[in-house]
């Protein structure tokens, strides 16, 4: 899902690089070059990685974060121009409650996106009466997809979304034109309602409880940053990697942790959809990985790549899976793009959902279905320190998330609040400060 958390690795020898990650000890019958890891490297939540709240910070490599111009980062200076009250400079005379203020501002949201909403009764209205509640028979099946394969999707046309979806793929683009990550779609009310659709059907196939961890994807096949989006989806990872969460299976098979992911434009093999190997052929699924590198243990032969599954998907589609589910983003095509007559960059958006005894919701109260501004802004700039080793805001902007999601700590969990200023720390420390 949903980006990495920082934690614990099976092994004494773990390293931050997302290469020796992916390629271990080098028993892969393939390698990959250094051409093919640098599409993914800015977005990874690594295969192996462990379970959260148990180690240290994630950090990006130094080879990741020296990426250059193939890594597409956040344009801080047209950020900074639109809202130049949160510059570094200017944040030392204003206080975290203050930059949180600025940050939770209906009235410039609005104006980036006045097509989305914000805090809209008429809205919440539409949608509380929207929550997917699935049949005894089709949880039943989703279920039964889940124990088989480790994930099972509704196609486009099942859910009927309370929400415009080309809208709000549309407002992705529209922030990250101004230098918005696109986690700050998490602002607008249409992204937290699509959540509040799935939360029935997630508790009734899965056991679990949505905690708030979100993460949208906008991958357009471009190296520039200047043009936005990025060149690839994640590289291949399980979302929570150590042993000890292979166990983390009730006795009916539902996995106490599982991720939803919704397709808001096509997702294809050309602009980049997910590929997963299935739970019948990976041996670590189960039984952990024992110390080895996932994609050396399953693919020990040139015919293991014959199962891996390709899950193209409709704008509207979902794919629900578990924290085993060995998965990954393709790279995006730009000229594929063309040539199919202008296709669409691939934008998504994924959230997780957990057994409060694997990972407490990181919002201390049940925010749903649609938080204050403030816990929004606050929560966003959260996940952007947490998962600062998959993209790296630059030092301008993480000072502003920083301020932000200080104005608004007490809304969250002690844990997650808690590993958002480990990685700040770390943050700070690996650049010198």
């Amino acid at each position: 899902m949903p980006p990495h958390v920082a934690g614990e690795s099976d092994s004494d020898s773990d390293s931050f690089d997302v290469v020796d990650d992916l390629l271990g000890d080098g028993d892969c019958p393939f390698s990959l070059s250094d051409e093919d890891e640098d599409g993914g490297g800015h977005d990874d939540k690594r295969a192996g990685e462990g379970e959260r709240g148990s180690k240290g910070p994630l950090l990006q490599s130094a080879g990741a974060a020296d990426a250059g111009d193939d890594t597409p980062t956040t344009k801080a200076p047209t950020l900074f121009k639109q809202m130049p009250a949160l510059h570094p400079k200017s944040l030392r005379d204003v206080s975290p409650a203050g930059a949180l203020a600025l940050l939770s501002d209906p009235t410039y949201w609005r104006g980036i996106c006045p097509k989305l909403h914000l805090s809209d009764p008429t809205l919440l209205a539409k949608a509380e009466g929207a929550v997917v509640q699935p049949s005894k028979a089709h949880v039943d099946k989703c279920r039964a997809r889940m124990h088989r394969d480790g994930y099972f999707d509704l196609p486009a046309g099942h859910v009927d979304w309370a929400v415009d979806l080309a809208v709000l793929a549309d407002g992705v683009a529209q922030l990250e034109a101004l230098g918005w990550p696109p986690n700050f779609i998490l602002m607008y009310d249409e992204a937290w309602l699509l959540a509040d659709q799935l939360k029935e059907l997630l508790l009734q196939v899965t056991g679990n409880r949505l905690i708030f961890d979100f993460s949208v994807f906008h991958v357009s096949g471009s190296k520039s940053a200047s043009r936005g989006g990025a060149p690839a989806g994640w590289p291949p990872h399980r979302d929570r990697g150590a042993d000890s969460s292979a166990k983390r299976f009730r006795h009916d098979g539902t996995p106490e942790y599982a991720t939803a992911w919704i397709a808001l434009t096509p997702a294809t093999p050309t602009n980049s959809c997910l590929y997963v190997v299935p739970k019948e052929h990976d041996v670590g699924y189960l039984g952990g990985d024992d110390g080895r590198n996932p994609l050396s243990a399953i693919f020990k032969s040139p015919l293991a790549f014959q199962h891996i599954r390709a899950l193209p998907c409709d704008p509207g589609a979902v794919v629900v899976f578990s924290h085993r589910l060995l998965h990954w983003g393709s790279s995006a095509d730009e000229k594929a793009r063309q040539d199919k007559g202008g296709e669409p960059a691939r934008v998504a958006l994924s959230f997780a959902s957990a057994s409060p005894l694997f990972e407490k919701p990181f919002v201390k109260a049940d925010v749903l279905p649609l938080p204050r501004p403030e816990t929004r802004a606050a929560l966003v700039c959260g996940l952007a320190i947490l998962y600062i080793g998959n993209v790296d805001p630059g030092e301008d902007c993480l000072s502003t998330f920083w301020a932000c999601f200080r104005g608004g700590r007490d809304s969250f969990d002690e844990g997650f609040a808690k590993l958002v200023e480990q990685n700040h720390a770390a943050y700070q420390s690996s650049a010198g400060h």
